[in-house]
């Protein structure tokens, strides 16, 4: 049901199109990982190209920004417009985040750690206490199972 819609939507191109573009996708990504060495694709991951640098204080204005922004779609998604068409919410989540975000992040690299709206406070809140140290990391043996049980509860609530 979260995608049902009483609109209709015309695709420009066949279904079939579709379809086949996707699985062709799927097929070449999973051939082109077959055929690439782990090493390779180690060495891949591990390279960074650094155009320009920047202080951290720009970071953290930045992630300051962004979680202002933050706040006001949580808000507008709380006390707006019911209307999808209407609210940003809906179009800054499924429009910008999950499409172009994907596609900004593979033209310009990590830009989420620019974006992320809990960098900016935790800095400005460390910096306030005098606590300015890197934050605490869960110990590795919990693995992924925080994400899965965090997965789990959304999905159950919904």
């Amino acid at each position: 049901m979260a995608h049902a819609s009483d609109r209709g939507h015309v695709l420009l191109l066949p279904t079939n199109y579709y379809l086949a573009g996707g699985a062709f996708a799927v097929a070449a990504s999973f051939l082109v990982l077959s055929l690439v060495s782990p090493q390779a694709l180690g060495r891949l991951w591990r390279r960074r190209f650094f155009l320009f640098r920047f202080p951290d204080a720009a970071r953290v204005v930045v992630s300051l920004l962004s979680f202002a922004v933050f706040v006001a779609l949580i808000a507008a998604g709380l006390w707006g417009s019911r209307d999808p068409l209407s609210n940003p919410l809906p179009l800054t989540i499924w429009t910008l985040l999950w499409t172009g975000m994907t596609l900004a992040q593979g033209m310009f690299g990590n830009l989420w750690s620019w974006l992320n709206p809990w960098y900016g406070p935790w800095r400005l809140v460390a910096w306030l206490t005098g606590a300015d140290q890197e934050p605490k990391h869960m110990p590795p043996w919990l693995g992924y199972w925080p994400a899965f049980l965090f997965f789990l509860g959304f999905a159950r609530s919904n």
